[in-house]
């Protein structure tokens, strides 16, 4: 596998595998995400939905990259800590590698 700089994240910079600096991106911005709902949470329901949306964004935006990082790393997937991405996927309806995240 490749290596790549970090384009963002406290990594920004470093050298890292390709697969790995996906994921890395893909948890920050599920960080981003949690604060922003957050911050909605604690402000008036006319601003909120704003927020709100920003945070789905980032949500389906970091499915989308780990959706990749598995394909690249399907050795890494487990149903058990990963099965949330499915129900993510299918929220948004991203495209899944046929067989690669069936559970069972």
């Amino acid at each position: 596998m490749g290596k790549v700089i970090y384009p963002i994240t406290w990594l920004a910079g470093r050298e890292g595998e390709v697969a790995d600096v996906l994921h890395d991106i893909a948890v920050e911005m599920m960080e981003h995400r949690a604060d922003l709902i957050r911050y909605a949470a604690g402000i008036s329901e006319g601003e909120c939905h704003v927020y709100r949306r920003q945070a789905r964004l980032m949500e389906e935006y970091a499915t989308v990259l780990d959706v990749i990082y598995y394909q690249l790393e399907p050795e890494r997937w487990g149903s058990e800590t990963s099965a949330e991405l499915l129900d993510l996927a299918q929220l948004y309806n991203i495209a899944l590698p046929i067989g690669w995240f069936q559970t069972g």
